[in-house]
């Protein structure tokens, strides 16, 4: 029997534990001393279906819970990020909410 996350941070999609990395709300290179010692707040499980690098590259983000999307400009991503477009992410907590506006308010498409 496969062990299961009952939901990805971002699109709450039930998945094997095998698709699901530990993804940075706010990058580790730019978290304060306190900020990295706060894994449970700036770090969230995060699928690698499309969620983690659409997340990383800036193409979704978490605005007071609700994730908003930036168009790739082709089709099929665009057809997968609108699916996901002013869903609740189950990820966002108030105790999160500092790190999704810093990650909300980088702005390069392709950032690493």
């Amino acid at each position: 029997m496969t062990k299961r996350l009952n939901g990805s941070s971002i699109c709450s999609y039930e998945i094997p534990f095998g698709f699901v990395v530990a993804g940075h709300i706010k990058k580790r290179r730019e978290c304060t001393d306190a900020e990295r010692l706060d894994v449970a707040h700036v770090a969230m499980p995060i699928c690698v279906f499309g969620c983690d690098a659409l997340f990383e590259k800036r193409y979704i983000k978490v605005v007071n819970g609700s994730i908003v999307i930036t168009n790739a400009g082709i089709a099929d991503v665009d057809t997968y990020l609108g699916s996901l477009e002013g869903r609740k992410a189950p990820g966002w907590t108030s105790e999160r909410e500092k790190y999704f506006a810093w990650h909300s308010a980088q702005t390069v498409n392709g950032a690493s």
